[in-house]
């Protein structure tokens, strides 16, 4: 099975992948020798989902943040693989794939061409950098206090009176609808309690 979109995939699947793209994005697919091509645009057209949801909060927008950075280290990574592999063997999808992203791959320079597509596509590291500045500073004495998950999913069940279901296989949407859910309960209540 492959997940195609954000009402099939797991939460836990979506943040480990924009947390690093590279190692994760075989997780999309249960696919024993997955075609990295492929997820890489199954990745993108989930990543174009994330945008559409995710319109407001700081956490939103960091999450946009860091999908951009995930799709931007994965098409680096792509077009480095094909330019390892091109430099073996020709091949026409893979030299395809480089002249969708704009680069020039010619008989006449073949070698001359890809060493051009290598330097060129360090400017996508560029912009990743660019990106990663934009992400909220640590402070350097203060410890990483990293997010359980599985607790936020339960701390959402017993706000919303108990519900249960497999942290592991909750998907992206229902996620962002139990996460409105909450909101919705906590402005209610804010609201019928109001500070004296």
């Amino acid at each position: 099975m492959t997940y195609q979109t954000l009402e099939t995939i797991p939460y836990k699947i979506v943040l480990k992948i924009v947390h690093d793209p590279v190692l994760n994005l075989h997780l999309l697919t249960d696919e024993e020798n997955p075609d990295l091509e492929k997820l890489e645009l199954i990745w993108a057209s989930i990543f174009e989902e994330l945008i559409v949801l995710n319109t407001s909060s700081t956490s939103d927008e960091i999450l946009k943040i860091e999908c951009e950075i995930s799709a931007l280290n994965c098409k680096h990574d792509l077009i480095q693989l094909a330019i390892v592999a091109l430099e073996f063997d020709y091949d026409e999808e893979l030299a395809n794939i480089l002249r969708t992203y704009g680069y020039k791959i010619t008989a006449e320079n073949y070698y001359s061409d890809l060493e051009m597509v290598r330097r060129e596509s360090q400017a996508i590291l560029t912009s990743v950098k660019k990106y990663q500045s934009k992400l909220p500073k640590q402070d350097e004495n203060q410890s990483l206090n990293k997010i359980n998950i599985d607790e936020v999913l339960a701390f959402y069940c017993t706000i919303l009176g108990g519900l249960d279901f497999d942290y592991n296989t909750v998907t992206y949407t229902k996620v962002m609808a139990l996460q409105k859910q909450v909101s919705e309960k906590i402005k209610a209540i804010e609201k019928s309690n109001p500070k004296k």
